[in-house]
């Protein structure tokens, strides 16, 4: 029997019953404390999983304690009663906003209620954990035969009296992840991500990761917090960007913590928080611009927007992520952190990359007022363009005019595009920050208080055209030249070097530009050039318009070129004497010498003058050069048993062919060489080489005898010489070869 209460227990629950109906029907709101329909199945599977039991001492629970428990977790607070007054508002079990459905569209978490029979006058209650069909699957206590805690049973709606279904929150809006994200808006590096809603500008209500750990924690939440005056932010809450593919990440500054969606959730209003690396598309963000006063940041696991939760900017407050509604919560600014400071020091003239005619001023008109805007000027040189620029400890500058000490500034520190950046009382807030940052052709002066650039309206360089901020961009509307104040008293001059052609005309070849102070006397220098000679130096009074030019000539030095011929005959005009460097050389044709053939000059013959002077010999060969070399070259291998050498082949052929020897010479030469010598030949040896070498055969027997003996007795080699070179079979030999034989 269901539902039965011990007899001494009913006293008891009589008196909870009387006591609690004199107390007023309770009417909570349709809150469920934001739990979900999940959750509560959930909650109430735990309880029945881990057999839940009243903690009173007695026991034994009751159904109704462990409704009371799950009204508790839903609500707050329990519903009084027995079970069976669950089916009436009596007691509030049924409060504003929950219904009382038709028991046939049961669904998990409703609360079964059972009305009071005979056998149990107080009726029973549990909970739906699933529905399938008619079956039932609940969390109930005290049911059956398994008295006390909560546990798990199969029911059938039919016998069930009614139901209560709580007012469940309405599902979270899903979002879709992201196809495709956008162009780079931002450069990559280290920045403070600031709300643009923040109520005071002069400080910065920014992403906060709290603890102040580097690294933070895994999981940790991001909220906003809000800096002193000082505008102080510690390095934790310091953010590296970085952009591929349409999408950035972003990470707290030196460490792998990447800001992330928690649990990748595609819900309105999951919070964010940071996470380890895990490239996931809950860590990847698209950045984009606002077209008001800063950047929206979208997830690409769900296309919603950052945004400060219940759009209430204040410290603590949670970042999660919602609808875009480009609400102040939704646009956020990248302050550079401790930007690089590349300029030193000093005062300077901003001269506009769009024209450099023109440079920052201020509305001279205006000098009286307390905010004065800022302004292109077309005089340059005005003293009201000059600017004073002095770096702070956080990476930034302050700039102050020197003509009126009001530094340069956006009022407010507001970041709404299109702002007048103007000059104002110094006073040290942020929004007299500026970071100049160098880029490609200049620099780019950004605000610390909004991360805007200071740009030219409009992109137009026109006297008085305001100065205003916009989103960077890095083009020339916000780029600026700086000049520094000492080059204003300066002008630039050119120098500018000519060349003597080879026709006595000049060319320029160099041209220099050089500054020097107005007024001033300069003496350039002059260049070296390979075959010219440089002009003296000039010395040039420097004038303010920048016209002044001092023009240095170089004229073309001369060199000698000879052509040694040899003895021989040229015909016809060449290149020679005193010739000009660079001059076109022509060479002689129709080179001659009788006897000889011309083979060409002893070096390659340049098409040009070069710079120095030239000698260039003809090179003849004789007409009988081969048979005067045989000639020569017989004798080496009769005499010296090998063959010439090139210096004495070239030797021996040249004196016969100069006719300074004859063949008689030149075979005594080799006859008596101490090489020849040196081969300590015998006399009969010594006799068979004389009439190869001399006759070109062998000895014949009388001839042979007589030498031989004649040597034997002491007759000098030398006479032996001359009896073969006299003789007319050696004058034959020599006619063979076409040189003459001379005698001895």
């Amino acid at each position: 029997m269901r539902k039965v209460l011990k007899q001494f227990y009913y006293v008891f629950l009589l008196a909870i019953f009387v006591s609690v109906i004199t107390i007023p029907s309770i009417k909570a709101s349709a809150s469920t404390n934001g739990h979900s329909q999940a959750d509560a199945v959930a909650f109430a599977t735990s309880c029945a999983n881990n057999h839940w039991e009243i903690n009173d001492g007695s026991g034994w629970t009751q159904c109704t304690e462990f409704v009371w428990h799950y009204y508790e977790y839903l609500l707050g607070y329990h519903v009084r009663g027995n079970a069976c007054d669950y089916l009436t508002d009596a007691y509030g079990a049924c409060p504003s906003g929950w219904t009382r459905p038709d028991k046939w569209s049961v669904q998990p978490g409703d609360i079964l209620i059972w009305d009071k029979t005979a056998s149990n006058q107080y009726g029973h209650v549990g909970v739906v954990l699933a529905v399938n069909g008619s079956t039932l699957t609940t969390a109930e206590a005290n049911a059956g035969y398994a008295r006390g805690a909560c546990s798990t049973y199969t029911e059938n709606i039919s016998s069930v009296s009614g139901i209560i279904r709580p007012d469940w929150p309405s599902p979270a809006k899903l979002g879709t992840e992201m196809t495709s994200g956008y162009s780079r808006v931002l450069p990559d590096g280290d920045y403070i991500i600031a709300c643009a809603g923040s109520p005071d500008k002069t400080t910065f209500c920014f992403m906060d990761i709290p603890g102040g750990d580097v690294p933070a924690a895994t999981q940790t939440k991001v909220s906003l917090c809000q800096t002193d005056s000082n505008c102080i932010i510690g390095a934790h809450d310091v953010w590296t960007i970085n952009y591929e593919d349409g999408f950035y990440t972003i990470k707290q500054k030196g460490t792998e913590m990447y800001l992330d969606v928690k649990g990748a959730s595609k819900e309105e209003g999951a919070n964010l928080q940071v996470y380890e690396c895990n490239g996931n598309s809950n860590q990847k963000w698209a950045i984009s611009k606002n077209g008001r006063n800063g950047y929206r940041i979208e997830t690409k696991c769900s296309g919603f927007s950052v945004d400060v939760a219940g759009a209430v900017i204040q410290n603590e407050q949670k970042i999660w992520v919602w609808t875009d509604n480009d609400s102040d919560a939704q646009s956020w600014l990248f302050i550079p952190y401790k930007p690089s400071q590349p300029l030193k020091n000093g005062k300077y003239v901003f001269e506009s990359a769009l024209n450099e005619k023109y440079a920052l001023g201020i509305d001279k008109n205006n000098l009286s007022q307390s905010v004065i805007n800022a302004q292109l000027t077309n005089n340059v040189k005005d003293k009201y363009n000059v600017f004073e620029i002095t770096k702070l400890d956080n990476g930034y500058y302050k700039i102050i005019n020197s003509s009126t000490g009001k530094a340069l500034e956006l009022t407010n520190g507001y970041s709404n595009i299109g702002d007048n950046v103007n000059v104002y009382t110094e006073n040290g807030s942020i929004p007299q920050q500026w970071e100049i940052k160098k880029v490609s052709g200049g620099y780019v002066f950004i605000l610390r208080s909004s991360g805007m650039a200071m740009e030219v309206a409009n992109g137009t360089a026109a006297n008085a055209t305001p100065v205003k901020q916009n989103y960077y961009t890095g083009k020339n509307a916000q780029v600026w030249k700086i000049v520094t104040y000492e080059s204003l008293q300066k002008a630039k001059y050119k120098v500018v070097h000519y060349k003597e052609k080879t026709d006595g005309s000049y060319i320029k070849v160099d041209e220099e530009s050089a500054t020097a102070k107005i007024g001033s006397k300069v003496s350039p220098a002059t260049k070296s050039y390979t075959g010219f000679t440089a002009p003296s130096k000039k010395t040039v009074t420097v004038k303010s318009d920048g016209s002044t030019v001092v023009k240095y000539y170089y004229t073309r030095n001369k060199y000698k070129l000879t052509w040694d011929l040899g003895g021989g005959k040229v015909s016809g005009s060449y290149t020679k004497g005193s010739v000009s460097y660079g001059t076109k050389i022509t060479a002689p044709s129709s080179v001659k010498k009788t006897g000889y053939v011309f083979k060409g000059w002893s070096v390659s013959v340049p098409d040009k003058m070069p710079a120095k002077n030239l000698t260039i010999k003809a090179k003849w060969e004789a007409k009988n050069q081969k048979e005067v070399e045989a000639y020569v070259t017989r004798f080496y291998k009769v005499f010296l048993n090998r063959k010439p050498e090139k210096e004495g082949l070239d030797y021996w052929t040249e004196a016969l062919i100069t006719k300074q020897m004859t063949g008689a010479d030149v075979a005594r030469g080799f006859v008596l060489s101490k090489e020849m010598n040196n081969r300590k030949l015998s006399n009969e040896e010594f006799v068979t080489l004389m009439y190869k070498g001399f006759f070109d055969r062998v000895p014949d027997a009388s001839g042979y005898s007589y030498w031989v003996g004649l040597l034997e007795v002491g007759y000098p080699k030398e006479k032996v010489v001359a009896g073969f070179v006299n003789s007319q079979e050696f004058k034959n030999l020599c006619k063979k070869y076409n040189i003459n034989p001379g005698s001895l």
